[in-house]
Parts: structure tokens; sequence; C-alpha cells
């Protein structure tokens, strides 16, 4: 049957949500006709603006009320199939009210994550990532993967390039220096240092990009940076900053959900990893990314998302990440524009 009514349900976090997006295309591969539909927190859903291979976005609240009314909705739409993402006991009471034909889960490794955490040992069923694990769902459906990537559809109007000076520099660089916890943040030092040594390439321009929460940290670094930058750090939407990263010739940025936008515009990038590890499953995949870490510290990884404070004190994941490391990662991204062909290197310190 060409025609279904999915449900896909992912209510959060923004990384997860945008690599979420790799399923769908694939899907209306193995059913053209089908009707499909995506479950998402509202802070989400303009990831799926203009996206041509999802036809409803549901608003998740957690509110009971409206909860309540959203359960109802889908359970009258008559879903085929529910694709469970998220696979918690909201997503699962939801799954039970579909009442689809077919439900099908993605397990989280929640504990396979934790046993990394606590004794550093990885577990088999680590080695293939999140997007990976997502794509894998549809085996069983007897679909083939001929889109792996996760896919953004930007749209970049005339007043926002004019308003943000997006035409101004051949060069536009884009930082993304914070993080939903503290401890994957780099140091203000090494996002100082970069920038004011490629900002000084010419023709270049440093963007500082981030939510509202971002601000503090984007404007003491704005202080001291040398060189032409702006800093946008809230005081754009979600579409705007996914339309604004797509202009970047590259994009530097810690494991937060700006370094899944970036890999799903295939935006050449640098990622910055702590306290958390490639081997969770949410590391950069695309030929266009580098990974730069500090290798062999016992203590990694400390925490499955990051915390406030680093555990011993020392937070030497983020401290002794050398800002030359970075910039050499950079360059090898930037030079004659060859980007697109090298292949995935990590940069250990």
């Amino acid at each position: 049957m060409s025609s279904k009514k999915i449900l896909v349900i992912r209510f959060s976090s923004l990384g997860d949500v945008v690599l979420s997006t790799a399923l769908l295309p694939n899907l209306k591969k193995k059913w053209p006709d089908s009707q499909v539909s995506f479950l998402t927190k509202s802070t989400y859903a303009s990831v799926f603006d203009r996206n041509p291979f999802v036809d409803h976005v549901y608003i998740f609240d957690a509110s009971r009320q409206t909860f309540s009314q959203l359960t109802k909705e889908i359970r009258l739409e008559n879903f085929d199939m529910v694709i469970d993402l998220h696979n918690n006991v909201r997503s699962w009471f939801i799954c039970f009210m579909a009442r689809a034909a077919e439900t099908i889960k993605v397990e989280k490794l929640d504990w396979a994550r934790r046993k990394l955490v606590w004794f550093k040992r990885k577990s088999k069923v680590l080695d293939k990532s999140f997007r990976e694990r997502v794509l894998d769902c549809l085996v069983p459906l007897g679909a083939t993967v001929e889109s792996p990537e996760s896919q953004l559809f930007p749209s970049l109007d005339r007043q926002l390039e004019e308003t943000f000076s997006l035409s101004s520099h051949k060069n536009l660089i884009g930082l993304a220096p914070g993080a939903k916890h503290a401890t994957k943040r780099w140091t203000i030092d090494g996002f100082v240092e970069v920038a004011n040594r490629l900002g000084a390439i010419p023709d270049s321009k440093i963007l500082l990009l981030g939510d509202k929460s971002d601000e503090e940290i984007s404007r003491e670094i704005s202080k001291r940076i040398r060189v032409p930058c702006e800093s946008l750090t809230g005081w754009t939407s979600l579409s705007e900053l996914i339309a604004i990263i797509s202009k970047l010739r590259l994009l530097i940025t810690n494991d937060s959900g700006l370094m899944h936008i970036g890999e799903a515009l295939n935006i050449p990038l640098v990622a910055l990893f702590g306290p958390t590890v490639r081997a969770f499953g949410f590391a950069p995949y695309r030929r266009t990314s580098r990974v730069v870490e500090v290798t062999n510290l016992p203590c990694r990884p400390c925490s499955l998302h990051g915390e406030e404070r680093c555990p011993l004190k020392h937070h030497r994941c983020m401290k002794d990440l050398d800002a030359n490391a970075v910039l050499l990662a950079s360059s090898m991204l930037l030079e004659k524009g060859e980007t697109r062909e090298n292949s995935l290197e990590d940069c250990p310190i």
C-alpha cells in the first residue's frame, strides 16, 4: 500500500529533532502517497518549515488540558503507523491512544550510555549512532535507506540578509559558544583566540550565534574580539538562525543543537567535545565535519548531557582543549574550497 498515515514522535531536544529528519524522506520513498505527521515541542516546530516530506506538525504541550486535547485529536486521525523516537511515558501513552496497526519504538540506550559514564565500558549496542538507529527502524518495514542524512530547508529572504549584513563578507564564520550545560562549553579565552585569528583572514567576518540563554557568554567574547564581528545571539528566531547558518563558510560549535543544524545544512564545522563523547551516538558524521577533543582523560565521559560544574572541579576536558587544534581543523576546512572532498577526521590533543 503506497498510502499510509504515519505519525513520528520526538519531543526534544533540538539536536535529536534535527537528527530525526533523516527518517522522513525515506518514509516518503517507501510510501509515496503517505501522509507523514511529526509531533514535537513548539520550540522546535520550525525545524520542519518548508520540509517537503512532512505534511503536518503536531505541537506537544505537557499541560494536562492541551495534552488531553492532543491525544484525542491523534486518536481521531486513525494513523496506520506510529514511530516513537522519544520512547518515554508520554510518548507511550500517545502510541496507545493512536491505536495504530503498527507501532515502532527506537530504544534510547540510556543504560548503555550510563555504563559508559560509570564504568568506562562501551556496549556493542552503541556501535551505531542515534541517527543510524532511527533509520534502522525502516528495515523491518521493507524500506531501503536512500537518503541517510538529516535535512533542513532554510529560507533566507533579502530583508534578513540585509538586516544582519550577511553579504558584506565572503567568509562568514559562525561561533556557537553556548550549550545547555556549563561543562559542555569551551572557554571564553579559546573562542576569543580562534575568532581573532580566523577573523583576520581577508574578507572574513565572525558571527556569534545562539539563543537568549547564550547572551552573556557571547557578550563577554564580543568585547575581546578585534576583527569584524557581529553578535546575533538572542536576536533571531530558530527559523532565522537556521537560515543564517546556511550562509556560513564555517561553524565552530560546542556539542549542542547548533552543531546538528550545521550538519543538516552540510556546513563545514568543527565540533568541540568535552564531558560527552562520540560513542554516545550524537557526534558529527558528515565528511565536512571535524571533532576536536582532549583524548586519554580517564574521567571522560562524566555525564550523559553535561553538568553545571565539573564533578572533579578541574574541567580539563575543555580547559586543555587547545585553540591551535581548533585552528588546524578550521584551516583544513577553509582552504581552497576542498571541504566537501575531505574525509571525516578527528583532531585529538
